[in-house]
C-alpha cells in the first residue's frame, strides 16, 4: 500500500501531467485562432492593434483589452488582461507595443500564412480606410478567448501545485530532466508518457512555444518556474535560482 508521501507525489505528477496537457491543448486552440484570422482577405495586423489602441498612443494596455472584449460581449477582468500582457511584453514595461502584438495575433507555425498577413496592406486590393468586417473583428474576438482560456487552466493548475505541501519545484524539475540541467524534448515526453499522456509531436512543440524561450528545444530551469510558479503582479524581472 503507498505511504502517504507517495500518494501526494502521485498527485503532484498528475497535477503537473495535466498542466502540460493543457498547455499543449491551449495553445494548439490558439495556433489554430491565430491562422484563421490571417486566412480573411480583409484580416490586416495594424487595424487590428488599433481596434484596441483607441487613443492612438502606439501600445495596448489592460484596460483597452477589457474595454475591446467587453465592447464584443465577452467578460474578462483586468487580470485576465495582464496576464496576456505579460506572455507576449518582451520589453516587460506592461503594455503591447505593436510588434508585441503581432507576436499574439500572427501564426507562430506557418511562415507562408504569417507573411501574407504581415504584407497584406501591400495589396492592390486593400483598403487601408475601411474599418474591419465583423468576422474579422469576430475571430479577433475568438483569439482572445481562447488565450484567456489558456491562461486560466494554466493559473488553476499553479494554484493547485501551490497547494501540495509536496510540491518543490527542484525536486519536481530534477525528476522530469533526470538529473541534468535542462528538460530535454525525451525527457519530458518519457515523464508524461510514464504518467498517463502520450504526446504527440504537436503537443511537444506548442509546449515549447509557450515556454522555450531562447529556442534550443529543452525547458530551463527559469523556463519550468515560469510554467508552475504562481505570478506576483508586484514581482521583478528577476529570474529564479535553482539553488535558493
Amino acid at each position: 500500500m503507498p505511504s502517504q508521501n507517495q500518494r501526494y507525489e502521485e498527485s503532484c505528477d498528475r497535477t503537473l501531467t495535466d498542466l502540460f496537457r493543457n498547455l499543449a491543448f491551449d495553445e494548439y486552440q490558439v495556433e489554430v485562432c491565430r491562422q484563421n484570422c490571417a486566412r480573411l482577405n480583409d484580416f490586416d495586423p495594424k487595424k487590428a492593434f488599433e481596434q484596441l489602441d483607441t487613443s492612438r498612443c502606439g501600445h495596448i494596455d489592460p484596460v483597452n483589452i477589457v474595454e475591446f472584449l467587453v465592447r464584443h460581449y465577452v467578460q474578462v477582468d483586468l487580470n485576465d488582461a495582464a496576464e496576456i500582457i505579460r506572455e507576449f511584453d518582451a520589453s516587460m514595461d506592461g503594455t503591447l507595443e505593436f510588434l508585441e502584438f503581432c507576436q499574439f495575433l500572427l501564426p507562430a507555425t506557418n511562415n507562408s500564412l504569417r507573411h501574407v498577413a504581415e504584407h497584406r496592406h501591400a495589396s492592390p486590393h486593400f483598403r487601408a480606410h475601411d474599418p474591419l468586417p465583423y468576422n474579422v473583428v469576430s475571430a479577433i474576438v475568438h483569439l482572445f478567448e481562447k488565450e484567456v482560456t489558456l491562461q486560466r487552466h494554466r493559473n488553476q493548475a499553479k494554484e493547485q501545485l501551490a497547494l501540495s505541501p509536496d510540491f518543490i519545484k527542484v525536486r519536481a524539475f530534477d525528476t522530469i530532466s533526470r538529473g541534468m540541467s535542462q528538460i530535454a524534448v525525451g525527457d519530458l515526453t518519457y515523464y508524461l508518457e510514464r504518467n498517463g499522456f502520450y504526446p504527440r509531436r504537436e503537443d511537444i512543440e506548442a509546449i515549447l512555444r509557450r515556454l522555450d524561450h531562447n529556442a534550443d528545444q529543452a525547458l530551463s530551469y527559469v523556463d519550468f518556474c515560469e510554467l508552475t510558479t504562481i505570478t506576483d503582479p508586484n514581482a521583478t524581472g528577476s529570474s529564479p535560482q535553482k539553488d535558493s
